[in-house]
């Protein structure tokens, strides 16, 4: 009885070990049956880019171009007796031109296991619409590989779905399996140098007709001067005293011979004794100048008031209008040029300091000759040809002794313009 079951013990051992050896048997044939079908799978793929490739080779030569996609055959590589083609004929998949199963080689089989929708292959980027000659080492360039995307720029845009690694094919037609998609670069298209066209060197620059040195008008060729007086607002009269304002040129020929020319006068001949609204639009024409002769611009005032003269006894007799002094405001070498005349160009900014006593400030007395820049600044706008002077005819610094601003600069109780003309 013992020995009985004993045996039936022993029985349902066996048969437990036995079932045992059949399940993990069961698992090592479904984990090789699951690597052969994985390997099935990675030869579709393989298979699948090698043809891709062939076609994409046979189409850069027949075209002399790759195609822009794997999609389609672009319209630009119709042949010419296919121009009457409709656009949806013309969106052929390009591998039609040579196989037949074209839906077959664009999909990869783990893709469609696993997802339909997905992207199979990416093109590089690169070879779309590039010769063959373009492509400097064949069988290191990627033309297909693994990819969610459709164009491929740079390797880390592989997909690694057969083994951990990526099925990729070449520009010699070979196809490998890669641990790391290799590295995707740009292209160069080598073409003939392109001779350099003869062309005969542009003209030199015109000569300025004059250059400025320092307030100076320095002649570069024969020329004559235009002045015109645009303001003199310190030539008013109507109050206790005023001024006559003298205006002169003076040219200093190359041979160092000097020439002043007295621009106002009355029917006297006298320099200056002229108010302001005779003096405002006055014009004057200088004879031509020798290249080399240097012009500098002078003004002067007189100062006069009404003083009383008495008899003898204290009593007031009359008034007479008598001279009390002269004041010069030049540019030379004994002058504070900065603070007496300021000579200013095309594009130069306009000085915001106003206009002292009844005097308007310098921008409306040049508001013609004035634009306001991207700065935001109101800048001269005159020709290349033209300057214009602001003269200071009384105080003749900008600052007091104590740094502070001097109200009764001006400098604009006279204002210039010079036209510059060759002849």
């Amino acid at each position: 009885m013992k020995t009985l079951k004993f045996s039936k013990a022993f029985s349902v051992i066996e048969i437990l070990f036995t079932l045992s050896i059949i399940l993990i048997l069961a698992s090592l044939l479904m984990s090789s049956l699951h690597s052969v079908h994985a390997k099935a799978r990675q030869g579709k793929c393989i298979n699948n880019q090698y043809q891709l490739a062939k076609a994409l080779l046979m189409f850069a030569v027949d075209y002399e171009k790759f195609p822009t996609t794997l999609g389609y055959l672009d319209q630009r590589y119709l042949s010419p007796d296919s121009e009457d083609l409709t656009l949806e004929a013309a969106e052929t998949t390009f591998t039609s031109v040579y196989y037949d199963n074209v839906l077959a080689l664009k999909r990869c089989p783990e893709v469609e296991l696993n997802n339909p929708s997905a992207n199979s292959y990416g093109l590089n980027i690169y070879i779309t619409n590039q010769n063959l000659t373009a492509v400097p080492n064949p069988s290191e360039t990627v033309l297909t590989a693994d990819s969610d995307v459709l164009y491929i720029e740079s390797a880390d845009q592989a997909a690694k779905r057969h083994a951990g690694g990526t099925i990729s094919s070449f520009a010699d037609g070979h196809v490998e399996w890669l641990r790391e998609l290799k590295p995707i670069t740009a292209l160069t298209t080598p073409s003939e140098p392109v001779p350099e066209p003869e062309s005969t060197p542009p003209p030199p620059a015109p000569t300025p007709v004059f250059s400025l040195n320092n307030g100076t008008v320095v002649l570069n060729q024969d020329a004559s001067s235009h002045v015109t007086i645009l303001s003199v607002p310190i030539a008013d009269q109507g109050q206790s005293n005023w001024f006559e304002v003298y205006v002169d040129l003076l040219v200093t020929l190359p041979g160092g011979e000097q020439i002043v020319y007295n621009l106002l006068h009355n029917e006297h001949g006298v320099t200056g004794a002229m108010n302001r609204s005779q003096l405002e639009g006055f014009s004057w024409d200088s004879s031509v100048l020798e290249q080399d002769s240097r012009i500098d611009m002078r003004g002067t005032t007189k100062s006069w008031s009404k003083e009383t003269q008495t008899t003898g006894n204290g009593k007031s007799q009359k008034s007479q209008v008598v001279w009390t002094s002269q004041i010069n405001a030049q540019y030379d070498s004994q002058n504070n040029f900065e603070s007496q005349v300021w000579v200013l160009k095309n594009g130069d900014v306009v000085p915001t300091i106003p206009g002292s006593w009844n005097q308007i400030s310098i921008n409306q007395q040049v508001a013609p000759y004035v634009q306001t820049g991207s700065d935001g600044l109101e800048h001269i706008n005159i020709g290349d040809n033209q300057v214009i002077y602001f003269f200071e005819l009384g105080e003749t610094s900008p600052y007091n002794a104590d740094g502070t601003v001097n109200s009764n600069y001006s400098i604009n109780d006279l204002v210039v313009l010079m036209d510059v003309n060759t002849v």
